[in-house]
Formats: C-alpha cells, structure tokens, sequence
C-alpha cells in the first residue's frame, strides 16, 4: 500500500516543478503575453489533473487499508472460534478439573476422571437419600406443677447402617433449639457415651457409661430417663424390646424398689 503513496509524492513534486518553471517564463518572456497564457493555463490545468489523480490515489490506499484490516481481523476472529476453549467444572467444593469445549459450544469433551467423579457423586447423593429415614424422639416435658410429661418429636436421622445407634445419639444430644423453645428437654445427660449396641432378634442390647446416672431430678429423673430410651427404641422398626446396662450393669435399685433388669417393652414401662 505504501507505493501509492510515493507515487502520489512523485506527481506532487513534479507539480511543484511545474510551477516553478512558470514562474521563470513569467520572468524571462514577460513581451509574450499571449502565448504565455496559453501555457500558463495548460500547466493550470495540468496541475489540477495531478492534484486530483494524486487525492484518487490517496482515497485508494484509504480504501484498501481498510479492506485489509477487515480481513485481517475476520481471520483473527475465526481463529479464535476454531480455537477449542478451556472451561474449569466444579464438581463440588473441594474438586475442580478443566475440560474443553467444541466449537459450538453444545458439547463437552469430558475426560473419564470427571465422569467417574461425577457417577461417585450422584451414587454418594441417591446412598444418602435412601439411608434417611423419619424417627420419633421422646422428649421430657415438665409441666408447672412439676409433673413430667412424656413429649415425641420427629426428627430426620441420616445413617450408614446402624440406625439404632443414631437414633440414640440424637436423642441423648437433647432438643433442638425451635424444642427448647417449646419447653422440651432431656433427663439423659448429655455426656452419657454407648458403650456396647447390638440388635438380636429384635431385641436392642444397650450398654451405657455411668454418666447416665448424673442427673438432678433423682428417682423420678432416673425413671424418666429410661422411659425417654425405651419408648424412642421402639419406635424403630423391627425393635420390639431392649435390654439396658450402665457399665455392663442392669438398673436395679432396690431400696427405691426399681428393677430395670431383663427385656424392656411397653409392657414393662406401664408399671412406671
């Protein structure tokens, strides 16, 4: 594009040329006044026909730079959407992998890391639905007369395979903050630890630590107590009676005439 331009200097120059040489016939032929004229006026013209093939000239090379520009930037553009792009997938918050898009953007290339990855997710979701499942907690509920009166609340536990075992941590973790709101508490104190847990032909073996017994409301505390644990275990499906130890021991108080030995149901808990 650049030889558009010399030419267009090169015909200025010799414009310029041009009228100096008029002017030195204006000096040296000053008698010849009418063929002066003539050549005066031709070299006008002359002149004016430069000038303009000169600006045609100029207005080209306007037009074909920006025709080239065009181009160029078109060619740049459909290289960068041929250009696969690089596109970071969260598949949760602690995995990230980085997979490449196709050109129009509909389809991902996905390496098999982040298909396995995802499948494991999706299998740990579908696992941890199925393994909920709504229990029924009992609570205390001390009336203003001092009476406790038995309370159940529903609760969603989340579990891996012991149902039973969660249950019971719920419970002894004691009432939410919405049920305490409502005046709901536990007797079972909250540092009381499972020792031992086993299902046996649908009876639940219980073993607790001796934190079960530090409690503030005495002999009606430690019935209440143990109500709170029968009644939640039997609301569990195919648990039909539970034996309860505290340090291997069974709950026999018999100067408070309280025998919580052997096979615990509903029956058992009517007496109390």
């Amino acid at each position: 594009m650049d030889i558009y331009i010399i030419i267009a200097n090169i015909i200025v120059l010799c414009q310029l040329q041009a009228d100096i040489q008029l002017i030195r016939k204006k000096k040296n032929s000053r008698r010849k006044t009418s063929s002066f004229n003539q050549v005066d006026i031709f070299l006008i013209l002359f002149a004016i026909f430069l000038t303009a093939i000169c600006l045609l000239l100029i207005i080209k090379s306007s037009l074909l730079n920006n025709i080239f520009n065009n181009e160029q930037i078109n060619n740049n553009f459909e290289l960068l959407k041929a250009k696969p792009k690089e596109i970071e997938v969260k598949i949760d918050n602690t995995k990230s992998e980085t997979i490449k898009m196709l050109n129009n953007e509909k389809f991902l290339i996905k390496p098999p890391e982040i298909k396995k990855i995802k499948e494991e997710l999706q299998e740990q979701e579908h696992k941890h639905l199925q393994n909920q499942k709504e229990v029924k907690l009992h609570f205390i509920k001390v009336t203003s007369e001092g009476h406790f009166l038995k309370q159940g609340v529903k609760r969603n536990i989340h579990y891996d395979k012991n149902i039973l075992e969660k249950t019971l941590k719920a419970l002894f973790n004691g009432p939410n903050e919405y049920e305490l709101k409502n005046n709901f508490l536990s007797l079972i104190p909250i540092n009381t630890q499972i020792l031992n847990l086993s299902v046996n032909e649908g009876i639940a073996h219980i073993n607790l630590s001796k934190e079960f017994y530090e409690n503030s409301f005495g002999i009606e505390g430690i019935i209440n107590q143990v109500k709170q644990i029968i009644s939640t275990c039997l609301e569990i499906q195919g648990i039909k009676g539970i034996t309860l130890n505290i340090e291997n021991n069974p709950i026999i108080l018999e100067d408070l005439n309280l025998n919580f030995s052997g096979v615990l149901d509903n029956t058992k808990l009517a007496k109390y």
